[in-house]
């Protein structure tokens, strides 16, 4: 099992892709993004989202697999059901398993301006 902490960043319009290899083992990703911190979406108006989108190469990264995607959620406070605002979200998918994997992260904003992301990605 891999977690990566990830510390606020301020991420622009656009995609910003990021990338790794994949233990041999692992058989799944999580992603948890904090909507919290100053500039993130609860601080935001609904005109700006974010999506995400894994994909896995097997074949050490000739091409990608498109494996899950999430959103696009939109800024501002989300209520659940109870009225309490969504402190995060989160999307987890299952991988194939393989060896000399490749994972990439393409996370795409929307909207006026920056979003800042926070949370944590973990593979097992």
């Amino acid at each position: 099992m891999t977690t990566i902490t990830v510390p606020p960043t301020s991420l622009p319009v656009g995609d910003s892709v990021f990338g790794g290899s994949l233990d041999d083992v692992d058989n799944q990703i999580a992603i948890t993004v904090d909507r919290t911190p100053a500039g993130g979406l609860n601080a935001l108006t609904a005109d700006s989202t974010v999506a995400f989108a894994i994909a896995v190469s097997y074949d050490s990264g000739a091409t990608y697999d498109l494996q899950g995607s999430g959103g696009p959620w939109e800024g501002g406070t989300v209520l659940d059901k109870h009225g309490n605002p969504f402190l995060s979200m989160a999307l987890l998918t299952s991988i194939e398993p393989g060896t000399g994997r490749l994972a990439r992260l393409t996370v795409t904003v929307a909207g006026p301006s920056a979003v800042v992301v926070a949370g944590s990605i973990v593979t097992s």
